[in-house]
């Protein structure tokens, strides 16, 4: 992935990342904002950062460094959210299996007990 700047005004700048599989695709990922102290900060993101990592895109020297950061959430964000996608599957299947087996096993209850039918109702 590689990080990509869009200057929007002398002091705000959008951050994008580009796939190297496909150059084609981009995402736009966050805006960047100096202060009047010649500090960067990230003053839009967009997708959900994690919170000890907001303190990474804000109070820096330069905007690559800040762009950086960015693009670094950016991958434990997208790292996540497969995870959490494989985690699902992987309850779904579970989910799904324990269904099967719970059927299987109510439909084997619901047969007749040949053992426990008396067919004179315990009369001789």
């Amino acid at each position: 992935m590689r990080t990509s700047y869009r200057e929007i005004s002398r002091t705000e700048y959008e951050v994008s990342v580009v796939d190297d599989g496909n150059a084609s695709i981009s995402t736009l990922i966050g805006i960047l904002r100096a202060d009047q102290y010649g500090k960067w900060k990230c003053i839009h993101i967009y997708f959900p950062i994690q919170t000890h990592l907001k303190d990474t895109v804000e109070n820096k020297d330069n905007m690559v460094e800040c762009g950086r950061n960015l693009t670094e959430a950016w991958k434990k964000y997208i790292a996540q959210q497969r995870f959490e996608e494989k985690l699902r599957q992987i309850k779904d299947e579970e989910r799904f299996n324990k269904q099967q087996t719970d059927e299987q096993q109510e439909y084997w209850d619901s047969l007749w007990n040949i053992d426990m039918f008396d067919p004179f109702d315990g009369e001789p």
